[in-house]
């Protein structure tokens, strides 16, 4: 998801503001600085999710197969069996009309 600059730090003041109301948490540091530090976390997560993104658009783009015009398509040339039926389907018939034939 991208995320401008500037929501990524509100993100990050409302993250600061959220730990430092916790009973629990002392800062060592001035919240700018932790505001800071967590600007560079999230930031660093954004990039990370775009990079895993990015390949896994260039995965599913290097699947897809063109068919170039007048290519026999593999759908055309295989028989297909109709779960639960007696009866294979010419998948390439479909388009011509209706024609099944008995046994597989």
């Amino acid at each position: 998801m991208r995320l401008s600059r500037d929501k990524v730090n509100k993100l990050a003041h409302v993250v600061t503001d959220a730990v430092a109301d916790m009973d629990d948490v002392e800062f060592i540091e001035d919240r700018n600085t932790i505001r800071l530090e967590v600007r560079k976390i999230l930031e660093q997560l954004l990039m990370q999710e775009a990079r895993i993104d990015q390949s896994a658009r260039m995965k599913i783009e290097s699947q897809r197969r063109t068919i170039i015009e007048g290519q026999r398509r593999s759908q055309e040339t295989r028989r297909v069996a109709v779960p639960g039926s007696q009866f294979s389907v010419n998948p390439s018939a479909l388009l011509s009309g209706p024609q099944l034939t008995v046994g597989v």
